[in-house]
C-alpha cells in the first residue's frame, strides 16, 4: 500500500495589472498591496472572508486545514511592449492572512523585461543593512517568500505563460531581460572595493566588472523562473544576464 502526506498546499487567485506604458511604479506597488490585504486579511489575521473560502475549498479535506493557506497571485503585463522597474520594490513587508503567507509574482512582457538600474526586486530579506536591499540579511528562519515568474518577450496568445515568441518573430532590441539598464560602467577596482558577498549565489555572462554596475533581483525559500526568446543569443555577443539569490537557511 502507498501512504503520501501533504507538508504545505498553497492555493491562489491571480490579480492581473496592466500599467499604463509598461511602468512598474510605486503607485502599483500600494494598490497591489491593498488589493491583496482586501482579499486575504492583513498578516496574521483571520478574517471572516478567509476563513468562509478556506471551509468552501476544504469541505470534503478538512484535515488538510492546518497544512493549507491562501496566497497572493499577482500579474503584472504589457501585451505591446516593456514592462519596467525603474526603483526598488522590496516585497518584505508584502504578507497577508493568517499565516502571514507571501505569494506569487508574474511580469511578463511582449518586448523587455527592464530592471533599471538601481532597481532591485527583493524579498526574503530585512533588518539593518549598510547598502540597503544588497547586503540586507535573511528574515528568519522558516520564512517564505515571493516566487518569481520573469518572461520577456512572452507570446500572449498563447495559453501557457512561459509560451515565448519564435525569436524569428522578434524585434531587433526586444524580447530580453535587462538587468541594470542606463548603468555607469565602473572603475576595474570597484569589484575589489565592493566584493560581492560570499554568501550570494552568481550566474552570468558578463564579467565581474560589468556585475559592479547593476541591480539584481534577491528572493528567499521560494522559486524564481526566468523565459525570454533570447537567453540563447545565436550571435555569442554578451548581454546582460544576472541572477542573484541567497541561500535559505536550511542551505
Amino acid at each position: 500500500m502507498e501512504r503520501s502526506s501533504v507538508h504545505r498546499a498553497s492555493l491562489s487567485r491571480v490579480q492581473i495589472y496592466s500599467p499604463s506604458g509598461g511602468a512598474i511604479t510605486s503607485s502599483l506597488e500600494n494598490t497591489i498591496n491593498t488589493d491583496a490585504t482586501a482579499f486575504l486579511g492583513a498578516a496574521g489575521k483571520t478574517t471572516p472572508g478567509y476563513t468562509a473560502m478556506l471551509n468552501r475549498l476544504l469541505a470534503n479535506n478538512a484535515s488538510l486545514a492546518s497544512v493549507t493557506s491562501i496566497e497572493a497571485g499577482v500579474e503584472i503585463i504589457n501585451t505591446t511592449g516593456d514592462l519596467t522597474l525603474a526603483s526598488n520594490w522590496d516585497l518584505s513587508d508584502f504578507r497577508y492572512g493568517p499565516n502571514s503567507t507571501a505569494g506569487d509574482l508574474t511580469l511578463r512582457a511582449s518586448g523587455n523585461l527592464v530592471f533599471n538600474f538601481k532597481a532591485s526586486l527583493s524579498d526574503g530579506f530585512g533588518g539593518p543593512s549598510i547598502y540597503g536591499l544588497w547586503d540586507a540579511p535573511l528574515l528568519p528562519a522558516g520564512s517564505t517568500s515571493w516566487s518569481y515568474r520573469l518572461v520577456a518577450g512572452d507570446d500572449f496568445s498563447g495559453a501557457d505563460y512561459r509560451d515565448l515568441q519564435p525569436l524569428a518573430g522578434v524585434a531587433a532590441g526586444s524580447g530580453s531581460l535587462l538587468l541594470g539598464k542606463g548603468s555607469p560602467r565602473c572603475p576595474s577596482t570597484e569589484a575589489v572595493r565592493h566584493p560581492v558577498p560570499q554568501s550570494f549565489q552568481i550566474i552570468t555572462r558578463r564579467s565581474a566588472r560589468a556585475m559592479a554596475t547593476s541591480r539584481f533581483t534577491r528572493r528567499g525559500t521560494c522559486s524564481c523562473s526566468i523565459q525570454s526568446p533570447r537567453s540563447t543569443p545565436p550571435a555569442r555577443r554578451p548581454r546582460p544576464s544576472i541572477i542573484l539569490t541567497h541561500r535559505s537557511p536550511a542551505q
